[in-house]
């Protein structure tokens, strides 16, 4: 069951990733008309939305990550967050649905470490990767929820062969939180047995699914 759940995490990371390698500037309209088209409900609970974190860095790359979700994002005014200087930028600019997700949207995935290695890793591999356990930024961080993100990165056109940082445009962006995805699984199980949960540093989704 859960090598089922997580192919089915891998296809529609790469199904998103698809979608934006196919088009030079993917706009909100039609991300959220490609999300909807998936039909996430039926196919993947658990799953809190999908999104895309574009990376900016190199001269004025706050003002040009800004400007980006400013305009894709118009109709409210969602800020990069958190504030501040950086050497570069992951903002979250679509997530889909919005509604639960409203603060993910303009949230800088590099300010979290946990998020930014896993990211890195997700670049050099061209692989789906896991984050460790962390608090989702939709959730409340006194509630204690714990949850997770699958990032998969996303490339220039022509560049897809070359996983480094110079030819990355970003990366899918799947949010999780630990007790939607494993309570299923857990109600499956024979009376008697656990589900129990190690946690690494980041994990390859691919050793899952396989």
């Amino acid at each position: 069951l859960l090598a089922n759940q997580f192919n089915s995490f891998e296809l529609i990371a790469r199904s998103v990733k698809g979608f934006i390698d196919g088009s030079e500037n993917v706009n909100s309209g039609e991300f959220k008309a490609f999300v909807n088209s998936l039909n996430l409900r039926s196919i993947s609970p658990g799953l809190q939305g999908v999104g895309f974190a574009k990376f900016f860095s190199g001269d004025n790359a706050a003002a040009r990550a800004q400007q980006l979700l400013s305009r894709e994002q118009a109709e409210n005014d969602y800020r990069i967050h958190p504030a501040g200087p950086r050497e570069s930028y992951a903002p979250i600019i679509f997530m889909e649905p919005k509604q639960g997700n409203e603060k993910s949207i303009g949230f800088d995935i590099f300010s979290v470490q946990e998020a930014r290695n896993s990211a890195t890793l997700a670049i050099e591999t061209g692989d789906l990767i896991a984050s460790q356990k962390l608090t989702l930024v939709q959730d409340e961080p006194g509630k204690n929820v714990a949850g997770f993100v699958l990032y998969l990165a996303v490339y220039m056109a022509d560049k897809k062969e070359v996983a480094n940082a110079e030819v990355l445009r970003g990366w899918v962006d799947l949010p999780f939180r630990l007790v939607d995805v494993f309570q299923p699984i857990a109600k499956s199980l024979a009376p008697g047995l656990q589900l129990v949960f190690y946690e690494k540093e980041t994990l390859d989704v691919s050793a899952i699914s396989q």
